[in-house]
């Protein structure tokens, strides 16, 4: 599979994106680079100065007479910051499952040294946004002595991968990175551009920093900076995972704003016209009017009223001006008949069918005005959750990943606590194998936790009727081995004490 990202053609004419006054002809053009939709799903998450921002963006035209009032693409986006992995404790918002009891505090460091608790919701945000998220894992050295001293998961914007091929399995054959950075040379800063490449076929990374821009093909930006075999770090992979946010078979994932782009548009369109018309017609124009007639009977016409008192006077009374008119002669205020009501229904419904058909998330926002039940609330969300657990599966799956890398490296530069002594094992040997617990989406309240336990509690009943054993049974209800051990020691305490009463019984007898 593999993503280009060729040169940009500024001749292609826009008429269809001019009619619709969105972003929707450049979000679909294929052959356009991918880093052009970003930027431009980017400037609808941040709302402010939106049209102004496509009109920059997008040569040759003006959007700027329409204004981002009714723009949900910062609600649809923070919707699932919040609902993916909530919570500042990342063993609830993240909890590790796996059958190596090492593995979880293992893991628990690394986040730790990735900042977690804080890229958990950067994560969540791109994927959404962008419908693209990346991991990159990567080293801190001693700057003494140079050797790693901890190894980390670094978020990449997905505007900054421009190209990459990947194998069946999704993992990584070709990246390139162009990342935008600043250094400091004395008291100036200038910016210029990083670029990295990692080739794994040709078990090639290359690096340069240049000021040359981000569309530079790699045969121009001259020699690397640095250049080395992936096989010198100690591993034969590229360290980064990439996740989805809706997979559609191609190469980048779909925006959870994609779908609903001209909805969007033509909604900020309805609110600007609305408000133009309340601000131009909702206030009278006055009309001057003169009955006066001349000496043939003809009207005159109205006479004029100006400030300066030359044909009518001016009063001031507060805040307010009193105009004195020639005899014969009035003002009359002008109303323009416009149903300003209908025209908020239709865009009130407008706005309707948008949360309906391409932004369910946006329900969530109601729901704290609503007294409902969490099974009401769970259907009035049914479409949303079902679009989080998509998500949050291809953002865990390559969290998953990111963390074997982490784990492999680590182990590379033997940092206390990595070996495959202390870890139980490799990569290769399995002990890697771990996932991220389900768990449910939205909150639920205690009266939902008890009718679920007691649902929960019958289906046992009846599995435990047909014969399934004690400790799957147990293993469904969440106990892990220590507590089933104890249990079954209980068990048999019990049995053995049953059996001791029914001797002394029949000894008496």
């Amino acid at each position: 599979m593999s993503i280009f990202g060729g040169a940009i053609d500024r001749k292609r004419p826009r008429t269809l994106h001019a009619e619709l006054l969105g972003g929707v002809t450049l979000l679909a053009n294929r052959e356009r680079h991918p880093r052009e939709r970003y930027r431009i799903l980017e400037a609808y998450y941040h709302s402010t100065g939106l049209y102004e921002d496509l009109a920059r963006l997008l040569a040759n035209v003006d959007l700027k007479s329409v204004r981002a009032l009714r723009n949900p693409a910062h609600a649809v986006v923070e919707f699932y910051a919040a609902t993916m992995f909530p919570g500042a404790d990342l063993d609830e918002a993240m909890p590790i499952v796996t059958e190596n009891p090492k593995l979880p505090d293992a893991i628990r460091r690394i986040w730790d040294w990735s900042n977690m608790a804080a890229n958990k919701q950067v994560l969540p945000r791109w994927e959404s946004l962008y419908g693209d998220a990346f991991l990159k894992v990567a080293t801190r050295s001693d700057d003494r002595t140079g050797q790693v001293r901890r190894v980390f998961q670094q978020p990449i914007k997905p505007e900054y991968v421009s190209e990459f091929e990947t194998d069946e399995r999704g993992f990584f054959t070709y990246v390139r990175l162009d990342i935008p950075k600043v250094r400091r040379n004395g008291d100036e800063f200038e910016p210029y551009t990083h670029t990295e490449v990692w080739d794994k076929p040709g078990d090639s990374f290359r690096v340069w920093e240049h000021d040359r821009g981000e569309d530079t093909p790699v045969s121009q930006l001259g020699t690397p900076t640095r250049e080395t075999a992936i096989t010198s770090f100690g591993f034969d992979f590229v360290p980064l995972t990439h996740a989805k946010f809706q997979d559609i078979g191609e190469g980048r994932g779909q925006s959870a704003l994609m779908s609903g782009i001209e909805a969007i548009d033509e909604a900020n369109r309805m609110a600007t016209r609305l408000h133009q018309l309340l601000f131009r017609h909702n206030r009278p124009v006055w009309a001057l009017e003169a009955n006066a007639v001349d000496k043939d009977g003809l009207p005159l016409p109205p006479p004029l009223a100006r400030p300066d008192g030359s044909d009518g006077d001016v009063l001031e009374l507060g805040d307010d001006q009193m105009i004195g008119l020639p005899g014969n002669a009035r003002l009359v205020p002008l109303i323009p008949d416009v149903r300003y009501e209908a025209m908020l229904e239709a865009l009130d419904a407008h706005l309707e069918r948008m949360a309906a058909y391409h932004f369910p998330e946006l329900r969530y926002y109601e729901i704290s005005d609503r007294d409902l039940s969490g099974r009401a609330i769970q259907f009035l969300l049914a479409g949303a959750v079902d679009r989080v657990r998509e998500a949050r599966g291809n953002l865990e799956r390559a969290i998953v990943r990111a963390n074997e890398m982490a784990l492999t490296i680590a182990q590379i530069h033997n940092l206390p606590g990595f070996s495959a002594t202390e870890l139980s094992g490799t990569w290769e040997s399995g002990a890697f194998a771990h996932s991220i617990a389900e768990r449910g989406v939205l909150p639920v309240n205690e009266v939902d936790e008890a009718e679920i336990a007691y649902k929960r509690a019958q289906t046992q009943l009846i599995k435990a009727q047909y014969g399934y054993p004690r400790v799957r049974l147990w293993r469904e209800d969440g106990l892990d081995d220590e507590d089933i051990a104890e249990m079954l020691r209980d068990s048999e305490a019990e049995s053995q004490s049953i059996a001791d009463a029914m001797l002394r019984q029949f000894d008496r007898e």
